[in-house]
């Protein structure tokens, strides 16, 4: 399935846009949740628009009444869980016992501050914009993945933190 399609689609059902405003929502906007390579966003555009999903015109790229009827279809589906995501960073936990504790706890660390600043972050972003309160009903789904994504960088920092406690303390009954 090309998820970009309903993604650009999507973004575009909002309002016209072009391809830098469409690749900006994307890394900024939808990347809280979801990510692609920008370099894949220009040959998608082109693509939906030989499908007759988008045209161009002078306000940008406007979303057809093909294309919208598509994304409604695809918006209605329900999803299987996707397969598990790949985190390096969790492959590398997994054979941990390879590396000593301290190291250990320096990876913990810099993950547990990475993901601190990225929960901020996607804080900042919320505060600003939506200094009033609750979202437009157009931006209600975004603003519930932004407090979604804030949420799981919350409980991966309390996971980190916990993983730092075991090691700490399983590092003082071995001496």
């Amino acid at each position: 399935m090309r998820t970009l399609k309903f993604a650009v689609l999507g973004i575009l059902s909002l309002k016209p846009m072009n391809e830098e405003e469409i690749g900006q929502t994307i890394s900024q906007d939808i990347g809280c949740f979801w990510s692609t390579k920008h370099i894949q966003v220009i040959p998608e555009i082109n693509r939906l628009t030989k499908e007759g999903l988008i045209t161009k015109n002078s306000d940008g790229y406007n979303i057809t009444h093909k294309g919208s009827a598509e994304l409604d279809q695809w918006l209605v589906k329900d999803q299987a869980l996707d397969n598990t995501a790949k985190d390096i960073f969790s492959l590398r936990m997994y054979f941990s016992h390879r590396m000593d504790d301290e190291r250990i706890c320096e990876l913990l660390q810099s993950q547990k501050i990475q993901h601190e600043a990225k929960q901020k972050f996607l804080q900042v972003i919320l505060r600003q914009k939506y200094k009033s309160g609750h979202p437009s009903h157009e931006e209600r789904g975004y603003y519930l993945l932004l407090k979604g994504s804030i949420e799981r960088e919350a409980f991966y920092v309390n996971w980190l933190n916990e993983c730092l406690d075991y090691i700490q303390e399983e590092s003082k009954g071995q001496d």
